[in-house]
């Protein structure tokens, strides 16, 4: 089963990383194209690929995502910023 990160990156080259924050998803956007996607076309997209849960109710437009030296994402900084 492929998980919403895996989704949103096959979907014209955009990253995310979509955490349960509580009982509310949000959605952390890195675009790496001129024109990003409306907020309603991604979720559209999510909505269409993954499970009514899993779908973000808030969208996050974001720089980069913050990483450690190894490369992971650090989850804890981006559940700060919410």
């Amino acid at each position: 089963m492929f998980q919403p990160r895996e989704y949103l990156l096959r979907e014209k080259g955009h990253s995310t990383t979509l955490k349960g924050l509580g009982e509310v998803p949000k959605a952390f956007i890195v675009c790496n194209h001129a024109e990003p996607p409306s907020d309603e076309k991604i979720i559209a997209f999510c909505r269409k690929h993954l499970a009514g849960y899993k779908i973000p109710r808030r969208i996050e437009r974001i720089d980069e995502l913050p990483k450690n030296p190894s490369g992971k994402v650090l989850k804890k900084v981006l559940r700060q910023r919410s």
